[in-house]
C-alpha cells in the first residue's frame, strides 16, 4: 500500500479533497490507473464526486445517489 494521508477529519472537512488526489495514495498499478479512469469517465458525463466523510466520495444525479466510493 502507497503512503495514506496523515489528516484530520477536520482537516479533510475543510479542504474537501479531491478524489483524484488521494487514489495513487491507496491504490497502485492497474487498480489505480482503472480508478482514475472511472473518476474522469464520471466527470466526463457530468457525474461530480464530492467529498462526504473521511476517505468517501458521493456521486449525485437528478438528486439521486448513483455511486460511493470509499477509500480504506
Amino acid at each position: 500500500m502507497a503512503e495514506r494521508t496523515k489528516l484530520s477529519f477536520q482537516e479533510q472537512k475543510k479542504l474537501k479533497l479531491k478524489i483524484e488526489d488521494e487514489i495513487p495514495k491507496f491504490l497502485k498499478g492497474e487498480m489505480k490507473r482503472s480508478a482514475l479512469d472511472f473518476i474522469a469517465y464520471m466527470r466526463a458525463n457530468k457525474m461530480q464526486p464530492t467529498w462526504q466523510s473521511s476517505h468517501s466520495w458521493m456521486t449525485r444525479n437528478k438528486g439521486l445517489n448513483i455511486c460511493a466510493i470509499r477509500l480504506s
